[in-house]
């Protein structure tokens, strides 16, 4: 039998919102992870060169499960997410559609700085270049050789889209999304969310101020939305 205390939890009432002190912390989040994504930028290269090699150091099972963990905010995980909420907490079933518009922003908003900034991954060793869209830049064409490409074109897209962090932005959306509807699991998912930063660090796929960039564009856009319940008011 649920007690009071576990039942008010489940209706999704009260404390399953964001704190009404939201705008206040969003704000603090949105400069501190400008600042961040600054500061990170000049240490971009020595940060890359102590990381350097540390994905192949690490124990076989670790590598392996700190790579998967990548995932989390991807695709199949949060599918998962959302069918675990969908069946097991129809109260909080509306709340998905705050989910879905959050990462179909968040998406959107990454996507649009990759291409704008093109900036080049870190397998091609330069932190402090930024393509833009007009400007071109040499990539590897995958047959040994090299191509002169934009950062909108299929042969510049995957290298160079290194900021923002796409990953690192879907795992800080859905770690603010199931913090405000599952306050217990901050302390779960925030860790999962750092995982996956750290993990595009060390399997050198991003500079570490893609990554705060990536978190940056994350928290700016996704709490309003969460906090807001912008959809599932409208819709629920």
């Amino acid at each position: 039998m649920r007690t009071p205390e576990s039942q008010a939890d489940y209706t999704g009432e009260g404390d399953l919102d964001l704190p009404p002190a939201w705008r206040v912390w969003w704000l603090v989040g949105c400069v501190a992870g400008a600042g961040a994504t600054v500061l990170l930028w000049r240490y971009d290269s020595a940060i890359d060169q102590w990381l350097s090699g540390l994905a192949q150091r690490l124990p076989g099972d670790v590598r392996r499960e700190w790579s998967a963990l990548q995932q989390y905010g991807q695709g199949t995980a949060s599918l998962l997410i959302v069918l675990v909420i969908a069946l097991m907490d129809p109260l909080r079933r509306r709340r998905l559609w705050d989910l879905g518009l959050a990462a179909a922003a968040v998406g959107l908003s990454t996507l649009g700085a990759k291409v704008l900034l093109g900036r080049p991954r870190p397998m091609l060793e330069d932190p402090h270049s930024m393509v833009g869209v007009l400007g071109v830049y040499p990539v590897p064409n995958g047959q040994g050789g090299w191509v002169l490409a934009h950062s909108w074109e299929s042969a510049g897209s995957p290298a160079l889209w290194s900021m923002p962090s796409s990953h690192t932005a879907f795992a800080v959306m859905l770690s603010v999304f199931l913090s405000a509807l599952y306050p217990r699991l901050t302390w779960i998912v925030l860790p999962l969310a750092c995982a996956v930063a750290g993990g595009r660090l060390v399997f050198d796929a991003h500079w570490a101020s893609d990554v705060a960039a990536g978190a940056t564009v994350a928290w700016a856009v996704a709490v309003p939305i969460v906090a807001r319940r912008v959809l599932s008011r409208r819709l629920g």
